[in-house]
């Protein structure tokens, strides 16, 4: 699907002289942070490519998140499923995952394998609570990361109210996002 929903209504096309012209991203990312930062690359002009599972939806943050991109559906769990997975990775400069970890491993996709497939490839993970520790393999959203780390906490103690109070936004995934968007910048101007 060409630009996803959202996207083919706006016009948007790449520009030849943007900066990301001609940089291929493999987006394997879900809700709103990964999302964010291959959206932000699309901006700069990226070729970006969303890969979701044949049965994933999220119709109330798609038309966030999908301006400027390309959408696919395969089934990585599926032996072709994964060698079609490894054909976009071979072509990709550019890799967002926000899986757990350990998921792209079990997927046969771990990091060596990942270099193996594209050598050179950026790649640009997005996890919650980090990649070791007790939290390692929790899923993380943003309104509990702001439980988890207090400022839910603040904002209750803010409102002088009886029970945490998140903030009204999701800041954390789009900072994520942007943050992650100029991490894959700074690792392509370092090739």
């Amino acid at each position: 699907q060409d630009g996803g929903p959202g996207a083919g209504s706006c016009g948007w096309r790449p520009r030849a002289e943007a900066p990301l012209a001609g940089i291929r991203v493999l987006d394997l990312t879900r809700v709103i942070a990964g999302p964010a930062c291959t959206q932000a690359l699309a901006a700069l002009g990226a070729d970006v490519l969303r890969v979701d599972p044949p049965d994933w939806n999220e119709p109330a943050v798609l038309p966030l998140v999908m301006a400027g991109k390309r959408s696919a559906r395969l089934d990585a769990r599926m032996s072709d499923g994964r060698a079609r997975l490894a054909e976009l990775l071979a072509g990709a400069d550019v890799l967002v995952h926000g899986y757990r970890p350990g998921a792209l491993d079990a997927l046969g996709f771990p990091p060596d394998e990942r270099e193996r497939i594209r050598p050179g490839l950026i790649d640009v993970s997005i996890d919650a609570y980090g990649w070791t520790g007790p939290w390692a393999g929790r899923r993380g959203f943003d309104s509990i990361v702001q439980s988890a780390t207090g400022i839910a906490h603040a904002g209750m103690a803010a409102a002088g109210a009886d029970r945490p109070v998140p903030l009204p936004v999701q800041a954390l995934d789009w900072g994520t996002g942007h943050l992650a968007a100029a991490s894959a910048v700074a690792g392509l101007a370092g090739r």
